[in-house]
């Protein structure tokens, strides 16, 4: 279950912030718009192989949208860290710790290296299905394992499947049918499919190209080596999703009337303490730099707008974004909250965060590592700003109120 709002509830105030607040779009501010670009021969029919008949129209927005994250300018330096900087040898020594700029950028050779994999290779070691045990979202699975890419040791050099969730699937095809009029569910999850399908290709591409490593490789100051989070990072500044995405609590309304999309949509920084509990808890075996249970207090969350997800679907977007602007796809950060971290997978608001910068001025700072930590750090006096604090404990939202797909589960 998700939170309630109860009598003498001790998180009043949290549900009166503006983090929580609906958010009421009109037809003025979020028109529905499609893509008209070619979709990348990584994402097209022939690689899709059970759809229903007019599957393809229920997928199609979404590989479009896949398609055009796929080939940004966003995106080059993690395609070229795992394809041509794979061998660790050639890695820092930091625990394997891939970055493209620590090579000095592309050369014309890698650059042919690279279309030739994204391009050819990889579109031939790779299928996307239908699935009905996969539970919401999508999964990468290499062929020939029992088990998803986060379980098994290493990849083996096969071809993968991305399974994507049947329940994902009717719910997509439900927000598009001639009688649905819900346009904030609607974008939602056909972006949110597109990221889906990015983020686990990211997978599949590492299972084809990458026999030798025991871990994937870590980038930056990531506590875990997650290279589907890494790719959400480089695109967005890390990963979106909505919590307590239970069906009494919906946050959105179009032109007075409330939408169906469940949950709260926030950004999480990357890496967020309560992914590297969780995958510890469920004994994944992915690299760490410590051990994950050494728990930080607090998660950081961004209320993120509707709209951003909207304005993808626009051709005029991308004919007009800076497409060499490596953050052009990162949302504004205008509303945050802290999130206690425990091993339960719950996510419970306990203080207010206004503005990024006066919050970790005063109660909080970041470390050398990106880890928020309690006190102030050295540094300029900031203004006063008031911690809110909130006694009790939420009541606790089930687990499925709290992923935002498998890939949480099998990333």
């Amino acid at each position: 279950m998700a939170p309630r709002k109860i009598a003498n509830d001790p998180f009043k105030k949290f549900w009166k912030s503006k983090f929580v607040k609906v958010e009421e779009t009109t037809d003025s501010t979020l028109a529905y718009s499609a893509l008209t670009n070619a979709v990348h021969p990584v994402f097209g029919p022939t690689q899709w192989t059970n759809l229903p008949v007019g599957g393809w129209d229920v997928v199609e927005q979404s590989c479009k949208l896949a398609s055009l994250f796929f080939q940004s300018a966003a995106l080059r330096p993690f395609w070229a860290t795992l394809i041509c900087y794979s061998d660790p040898e050639t890695a820092s020594d930091q625990k394997k710790q891939f970055s493209l700029a620590a090579f000095g950028g592309i050369d014309a050779t890698q650059q042919a290296q690279i279309d030739e994999v994204l391009n050819e290779d990889l579109p031939t070691h790779l299928k996307f299905k239908i699935d009905e045990k996969t539970l919401i979202g999508a999964h990468c699975q290499e062929n020939g394992t029992s088990m998803c890419c986060g379980y098994h040791t290493q990849a083996e050099g096969r071809n993968s499947n991305v399974f994507v969730a049947k329940s994902t699937y009717q719910a997509l095809q439900k927000a598009q049918s001639p009688e649905a009029t819900d346009i904030v569910e609607l974008t939602w999850l056909r972006f949110h499919l597109a990221v889906n399908m990015v983020h686990e290709v990211a997978h599949a591409l590492r299972n084809a190209t990458d026999a030798s490593e025991e871990e994937e490789p870590f980038f930056g100051d990531a506590i875990i080596s997650e290279i589907g989070f890494e790719l959400e990072k480089c695109l967005f500044g890390g990963p979106i999703m909505a919590i307590w995405a239970d069906e009494d609590n919906k946050y959105s309304k179009h032109d007075g009337t409330k939408s169906n999309l469940m949950g709260l949509v926030v950004q999480f920084e990357w890496p967020y303490q309560q992914l590297v509990t969780e995958y510890d808890l469920e004994y994944r075996t992915m690299g760490k730099r410590r051990d994950p249970r050494d728990v930080r207090e607090l998660d950081l969350a961004w209320r993120i707008s509707i709209t951003l997800f909207a304005k993808f679907f626009s051709d005029a977007f991308w004919q007009s974004v800076d497409q060499e602007d490596m953050e052009a796809f990162h949302p504004p950060h205008t509303c945050g909250y802290t999130f206690r971290v425990d091993d339960k997978a719950y996510f419970e608001p306990v203080c207010r965060a206004d503005d990024e910068a006066p919050y970790l001025g005063m109660t909080h700072h970041r470390d050398a590592d990106g880890v928020i930590l309690p006190g102030q750090a050295a540094g300029p006096a900031r203004p006063a700003l008031s911690r809110r604090v909130f006694g009790g404990r939420i009541t606790k939202p089930g687990k499925e109120g709290t992923r935002r797909s498998t890939r949480n589960k099998s990333a």
